[in-house]
Order: structure tokens, then C-alpha cells, then sequence
């Protein structure tokens, strides 16, 4: 007997199949049958059939996040999202499940062959817009993404994270807007603990204007990487 019911993030739903096993599913919004060789499970939900899509926390680092417990991801129907780093975009499929219709992604990729992917997936999904740029150069892209961002995603190596995050949210992000980044430890400082490595990033994204909120932890699913959720103290954007 499989079960479906809401998480307590909107947007993401769990499935408990047969033999307990829990996984992480989204509600497909795409006209494809196929985005990225994803479980497709049918089920019933508010009285009707619905088409969902498996989540892997295996394969994507946000899902990992939600499945380590992270309180808030700051996703909503309706949302704009800046995605920096969406590479094939296994996770900008899902997070455009979750805000919908209403909602938009404009997913950052400087990689010619995910480009193209990218490229492919919003043929299906019009709530995705491909940015194929270098994130570390916002100002290449800021006609092709609007101001007032709600949320913005980072997945870049990590030279590039804290930097290319505070350029981006000075052009983009709203005020009060909140920001995820991808960070791991051993490419932060290889002499230090993950936990110091973590905290020393921390530090700088505060320097930035950028207020870390909590930090989660991404193993098993991610080893040596955190999750750092966060919202931005500054006033205005940048013109």
C-alpha cells in the first residue's frame, strides 16, 4: 500500500511505498514524460490523479538538504528563482514544480553541453529560463534576469561560491530575500574540521551582507558538504 502526503515544505511531498521505504517527491508541472530518467509515481492527492516525480537526495543536494532536515528553503508557488550553477538541471526541474505556473527559474549554467540540456528542458517547461553565462559575471545577464529575486540558489565550485553569491545578490536578490548555498569543507580548508571550514564561510557571507541562518550538514547523502540557508540585511540592489 503506497502512501502520499504533503512535507512540510510546500511544493515537496513524501511517498511511502510497500516496504516503508520514504522517498522525496514533487508534483510534475512538465508536458514531458521524461526530464532526466526520474520514478514517475501516480497517486491520489486532494481527491485527484496526480503525476509525481522521484527526488533523489542522492543525486540532488537540495533534496539532500530537505531530507538532513533543513527548516526553511524559501520556495512558494509564484516565486522567482535565481539558480547559479543548475548544471543539467535535475534540480531546477523540481524546484520549478514547486513554484509552479506562477513562478520562475532562471537557471545559471556557463557548461555548453548542460546549456543545451537546460535549453531542452525549458522547450517543456516555460516556467524555466536558461542563462547560459558565467555566474561570476552577473552584469553579462542582467537583462535576461529581472530584479527582485526571491531566493537564489548556489552550487558553484567552491573558489567561486561566496564571491559570485554576493555579486549576484547585489544585483538581483530583494531586500530581505533569502539565499542557499552549496558549500564543502574540504575545498574550503583541508587543515581545519569541516565544522570550522563551515564557519569561517559563514563569517564571510556576514561580511557581505548575506546573514547565514542555519547550516545543515549533507552527509550521507552529499559527504563533506553544507547546506547554508540564509537572507540578505542589504537595503537596496544595486543599479
Amino acid at each position: 500500500m503506497k502512501s502520499i502526503g504533503p512535507h512540510r515544505h510546500s511544493g515537496v511531498f513524501l511517498y511511502r511505498n510497500s516496504v516503508d521505504a520514504i522517498q522525496l517527491l514533487t508534483r510534475n508541472t512538465s508536458s514531458s514524460s521524461d526530464d532526466y530518467g526520474e520514478q514517475r509515481i501516480l497517486g491520489d492527492y486532494r481527491n485527484k490523479r496526480c503525476e509525481f516525480r522521484s527526488w533523489s537526495p542522492f543525486q540532488s543536494k537540495l533534496a539532500a538538504g530537505i531530507m538532513s532536515g533543513v527548516n526553511d528553503i524559501h520556495l512558494h508557488s509564484g516565486a522567482k528563482v535565481l539558480y547559479l550553477g543548475a548544471g543539467f538541471g535535475r534540480s531546477v526541474t523540481h524546484v520549478s514544480d514547486i513554484v509552479g505556473e506562477t513562478g520562475m527559474v532562471y537557471a545559471v549554467e556557463r557548461g555548453i553541453w548542460s546549456g543545451r540540456q537546460l535549453v531542452g528542458l525549458a522547450s517543456h517547461r516555460p516556467n524555466i529560463v536558461p542563462v547560459i553565462e558565467d555566474a561570476t559575471m552577473p552584469y553579462k545577464y542582467c537583462r535576461q534576469v529581472p530584479a527582485g529575486i526571491d531566493v537564489i540558489f548556489c552550487d558553484l565550485p567552491q573558489a567561486d561560491q561566496v564571491r559570485s553569491l554576493m555579486l549576484n545578490a547585489r544585483h538581483f536578490l530583494a531586500p530581505e530575500g533569502h539565499f542557499a548555498a552549496f558549500l564543502h569543507g574540504p575545498s574550503i580548508d583541508s587543515k581545519v574540521s569541516v565544522e570550522q571550514a563551515f564557519a569561517a564561510e559563514s563569517e564571510r557571507l556576514l561580511l557581505q551582507q548575506l546573514k547565514p541562518l542555519e547550516v545543515v550538514n549533507l552527509d550521507p547523502f552529499k559527504p563533506g558538504y553544507a547546506l547554508v540557508v540564509g537572507v540578505s540585511t542589504r537595503q537596496n540592489l544595486c543599479s
